[in-house]
């Protein structure tokens, strides 16, 4: 249901494994991780990918159902942007996340995988994980261009409207 790599078309390349994998001006590393809480038992495995461009480091943690051990996340440092699913049920909810961030201190972190009025199933909704923060914006587009320069100072929650 988040994999659906053949409506990108051309002939990308398709990477889907943990490993290091460097390229012309970028570098990704995926870490295996679990879709949840009993080693991937239920759910299968998940891969957390970070990828280093432009001067920037982001990481898109998947569909991670259990946190992985600290010295784990370590490893995932430094980072810049966050992706990271809050909803529990089928990933990790809103106070695992928020152990993550606490952890790996980006400056941006973009909740995913969270109630929406579009969804068929329940998930639990954002502010189960945006109420321990302070600095939380609702963008009004659905798009926006990341930069070092426009990086917050500190961590920012940022959430994105939902496309209509």
């Amino acid at each position: 249901d988040h994999n659906n790599v053949q409506i990108i078309g051309g002939n990308p390349e398709i990477i889907q494994k943990a490993g290091i994998y460097v390229r012309d001006g970028y570098q990704i590393q995926g870490f295996q991780t679990y879709h949840d809480h009993k080693k991937g038992k239920e759910r299968g495995e998940n891969v957390v990918y970070r990828i280093e461009i432009d001067g920037l480091s982001l990481i898109h943690a998947g569909d991670m159902g259990m946190l992985p051990s600290l010295e784990e996340i370590e490893s995932w440092k430094p980072l810049d942007i966050l992706l990271v699913p809050v909803g529990g049920i089928y990933t990790i909810n809103g106070h695992e996340a928020q152990t993550l961030v606490e952890h790996l201190k980006p400056r941006v972190v973009i909740p995913m995988h969270y109630r929406t009025p579009l969804l068929k199933f329940e998930l639990q909704p954002v502010e189960n994980f945006t109420y321990q923060f302070f600095k939380v914006k609702t963008l009004s587009e659905t798009q926006v261009e990341i930069t070092r320069e426009n990086l917050p100072e500190s961590t920012e929650i940022w959430i994105f409207p939902i496309p209509k």
